[in-house]
């Protein structure tokens, strides 16, 4: 959910719990290899993360002037997890 910080705020679900429209996978294994599987799915109405091939979740429309609201989870084994709460896309972001 992202909600505005101007006098009206206006709430925002960044996630529809039912696919990817929106958003768009930038990992750079996927680049030279098109049939890897997508490191990002919905199951249950949650967004879930395969950790291979890593890679990031980037929403297709830009945002200024947000507060971020998200329910996180971490499983109990390692990893490089988190939210950018502002990136300019490149080539690639990994």
């Amino acid at each position: 959910m992202i909600t505005s910080c101007q006098k009206e705020e206006k709430e925002i679900n960044l996630f529809n719990i039912k696919n990817l429209s929106d958003w768009h996978i930038d990992a750079p294994r996927m680049d030279t290899i098109p049939d890897n599987t997508n490191p990002f799915v919905v199951r249950k109405g949650m967004l879930v993360s395969l950790e291979e091939p890593k890679g990031h979740l980037i929403t297709d429309k830009s945002y200024l002037d947000y507060k971020l609201s998200i329910e996180y989870r971490l499983h109990d084994r390692r990893g490089n997890y988190g939210v950018f709460g502002s990136c300019f896309q490149t080539e690639s972001v990994v």
